[in-house]
């Protein structure tokens, strides 16, 4: 099973991908990490304080060296929405947060205050989930809620959903 996990920066992204790892055997790309560690990044955002992706070149790695190779393998990619050949994917998970919440966990990581709203309003406006159904078929796309969940439940609760999805 091929997983891309979407969301807004606080949605539990990273937390469910690793659980997806450690519990459920799949092998987990963190785009922030893995694009970082491979040099996929044409240069940094002063203002949003972060690093902004060479999307393209990154997706044409993840497409050619991990989704095409790896076929047999569970693969979870979380990070911005990128577009990959929906034909590699089976779905397409985006991760969603009540704006309070969401606030609260953003806070915790001391993000910058307009950072902070930034996401924010993005979670209200459902940017993330619209992003989203630019690049895949509805069929494939999946809104999950991760408000007052663990990560292991929702890691738990999102493969028994996608199971019955298949």
């Amino acid at each position: 099973m091929k997983i891309l996990l979407f969301g807004t920066p606080g949605t539990g992204k990273t937390s469910i991908g690793r659980c997806l790892q450690e519990t459920y055997n799949f092998k987990f790309f963190e785009t922030k990490e893995f694009a970082y560690e491979h040099g996929y990044y044409w240069g940094y955002d002063w203002k949003r304080r972060s690093m902004i992706l060479d999307t393209e070149l990154f997706e044409d790695f993840l497409e050619a060296e991990i989704l095409k190779k790896e076929q047999k393998m569970n693969i979870c990619i979380a990070g911005p929405v990128i577009y990959i050949n929906p034909q590699l994917i089976d779905f397409v998970v985006v991760l969603r947060c009540r704006p309070d919440i969401l606030r609260k966990r953003l806070e915790a990581r001391h993000y910058p205050p307009q950072k902070i709203e930034a996401n924010v309003e993005a979670e209200i406006m459902d940017i993330v989930y619209l992003d989203t159904l630019e690049h895949y078929s509805k069929e494939k796309v999946i809104s999950f809620d991760t408000t007052f969940i663990s990560p292991q439940d929702a890691a738990k609760k999102l493969l028994k959903s996608l199971h019955t999805s298949l």
